[in-house]
């Protein structure tokens, strides 16, 4: 879609952003330990702040949801501004990722859906042992989709998913979300609550990021079995997501 030159200039000079308290709120937990952010007066925070604020007053039926600002963070560690704004724009249009932010996240709870089928069809062990002790995909896959594996993986790897994302989608998230509860399967089958949602919780930073890649590519998932799952909800749901 073609913008106006002068799109973020415009989008940055209005004075009336609604989410804009809500974003300073959130920005000192991006990345607190990386250079660019740590600081709170730094250029980092400030940049991340511009952006999301004109997000916000671009696309205001999105505005700002958690996990904007670690996507967000990513892309200026890399562009300007101006480039991290409309790179912001396509990656949530182009791969149908505004509704991941809006109010009900009504993406999201189809994802938790496919993942859990797909759970059930890869690791029928694990889905049964998972249901008995009360866990469910939104306990721990949230902030798998909603920052695109960035929060609480490390860097090296965050670099290899996203270079797949870019390529394939959304179907990288799903793979590597079964490729964590893959590669840990056999604790968690000995787990109750707290100790699976605490493995899957710290699960990311513990594993080596060629093992993860190459563990998830070799999962099979095929875009028509996400497709007829996708089919399944939207005749259990709102249709049109």
């Amino acid at each position: 879609q073609k913008h106006p030159a002068d799109l973020y200039e415009q989008m940055r000079r209005t004075e009336e952003a609604p989410c804009e308290a809500e974003i300073v709120k959130d920005i000192n937990r991006t990345f607190p330990k990386h250079v660019l952010y740590r600081d709170k007066t730094g250029l980092g925070q400030q940049q991340l702040l511009n952006v999301l604020r004109a997000y916000s007053v671009f696309n205001p039926e999105v505005g700002y949801c958690q996990g904007m600002g670690f996507i967000c963070g990513v892309l200026l560690m890399y562009m300007c501004e101006e480039d991290a704004f409309l790179m912001l724009i396509s990656l949530l249009d182009n791969y149908r990722m505004s509704k991941l932010f809006m109010p009900g996240l009504p993406l999201l709870n189809k994802y938790f859906f496919q993942l859990q089928r797909l759970l059930a069809m890869h690791m029928p062990s694990l889905c049964n042992h998972l249901a008995q002790q009360g866990v469910e995909p939104t306990m721990y896959a949230s902030k798998w989709f909603m920052t695109v594996c960035i929060y609480n993986f490390p860097f090296s790897t965050v670099v290899r998913i996203w270079d797949i994302f870019l390529a394939e989608g959304v179907k990288i998230i799903f793979r590597i979300a079964l490729a964590l509860l893959m590669m840990n399967q056999e604790a968690l089958l000995n787990e109750s609550f707290e100790q699976i949602l605490e493995t899957l919780k710290q699960a990311p930073s513990r594993v080596e990021s060629e093992t993860l890649i190459q563990v998830s590519l070799s999962i099979t998932l095929p875009q028509k079995t996400l497709k007829d799952i996708e089919t399944e909800w939207q005749a259990q749901n709102a249709p049109g997501m």
